[in-house]
């Protein structure tokens, strides 16, 4: 007698009332034959991971299908063009570890309008190189009993890649790790925050909303050939000084860039972020024009604030310390350090220590007051 293509985990003696011990029927049913694996309304207590053959759809109906952890380890392993559709994972983090699923080897997994939630470890983990080629989670809910612990964990080496984040929401956690991915997509996805490595690639972070703001957390690029386009982030999109051959741009954010033009990043919004050689940062409402079109009188411009109650310095370190050596003032003053004559340089004004006067060392080192 042939398998008929779907069968139900109720027809395999499961229960679902959240006490019983169901990890039997999905077995039953999972290496049945059958192509569909169909669960329905009810609470399923496993106590041991369950793996969801290649080519076989495990569905049920959406945050009415749960199935409960009640062990220490892995909930599902997915198996090659394997699919987990509207069904909900409770890992009970707070008294079980592990993560929800795993992903060890083969490709085109689909993970979709799924709630996997309360993992003390990762949702979704791709454990090696190879492991999810070509799979996509999308139109689902993720988030770990910590907020700021990823959602999903990409490999750390590979030379391969597409995979894709597509619509999920991470109720207020971190969505992803991209470790040394190659190639990801993520795209509409609701999160406080991403995690970029040295070691990541080619990651493309689209139209996302990142809420960083509420756990203080920063966009901080790392890697090599991303594109990062027309993200909302409340907190700052920085690409770190390790970054190269990726695209920042189009996105609604403050971006600083530390990587000296190694990118193409556009920052329309006024503000400069200047980093000096004591490693602080400094971010203000200023605003730094080198060029501006080449049109008179903006060709090239230093403006500060509002105009008012600012002052420029220029100087150097000093005793692990600043130190002005002249500077600019909002009301057109200029102020120079006194020195002793020997130490100005020909062709310069300086103001004299031994008698506080301006004055002025020619070509050949004549010093002549200037008054």
């Amino acid at each position: 007698m042939a398998m008929p293509w779907e069968v139900n985990i109720l027809d395999y003696g499961a229960v679902g009332d959240g006490s019983v011990d169901d990890t039997n029927a999905f077995r039953l049913a999972l290496s049945s034959g059958a192509g569909s694996i169909r669960v329905p309304t009810g609470y399923y207590k496993i106590t041991s991971k369950l793996y969801i053959p290649e080519f076989v759809t495990m569905r049920g109906i959406g945050r009415m299908s749960k199935i409960l952890k009640g062990f220490n380890g892995d909930m599902i392993e997915m198996g090659t063009d394997s699919k987990l559709i509207e069904i909900e994972l409770d890992g009970k983090g707070a008294t079980f570890s592990g993560r929800g699923v795993i992903i060890n080897s083969g490709h085109n997994q689909k993970i979709m309008d799924c709630t996997i939630v309360n993992t003390m470890s990762y949702c979704v983990e791709y454990t090696t190189s190879s492991a999810g080629i070509i799979s996509t989670i999308e139109d689902s809910l993720l988030y770990t009993i910590s907020r700021t612990f990823p959602a999903v964990k990409y490999p750390d080496n590979e030379a391969n890649g597409d995979r894709k984040l597509i619509s999920v929401d991470c109720g207020g956690g971190v969505l992803a790790d991209f470790a040394g991915c190659s190639t990801i997509l993520v795209a509409h996805c609701n999160t406080i925050g991403v995690v970029f490595r040295p070691a990541s690639k080619k990651v493309s972070l689209v139209g996302n909303r990142i809420a960083g703001g509420t756990a203080g957390l920063n966009v901080e690029v790392h890697g090599i050939n991303h594109a990062i386009v027309g993200n909302i982030s409340a907190t700052p999109i920085i690409v770190k000084s390790d970054t190269s051959g990726s695209s920042v741009v189009g996105n609604s954010a403050t971006i600083i860039d530390e990587t000296g033009g190694t990118n193409n990043i556009d920052i329309k919004q006024k503000g400069v972020s200047v980093i000096d050689n004591y490693g602080m940062i400094h971010s203000d409402s200023s605003l730094l024009q080198v060029g501006a079109g080449g049109k008179s009188p903006d060709a090239a411009s230093i403006s500060f604030g509002d105009g008012t109650g600012w002052k420029l310095n220029v100087g150097t370190k000093r005793n692990g310390a600043f130190a002005a050596k002249f500077s600019f003032y909002d009301k057109g003053c200029l102020y120079f350090e006194p020195m002793k004559d020997f130490h100005a340089a020909n062709g310069t004004l300086f103001v004299d220590s031994a008698d506080n006067k301006l004055k002025f060392k020619d070509a050949a080192g004549a010093v002549r007051n200037l008054y």
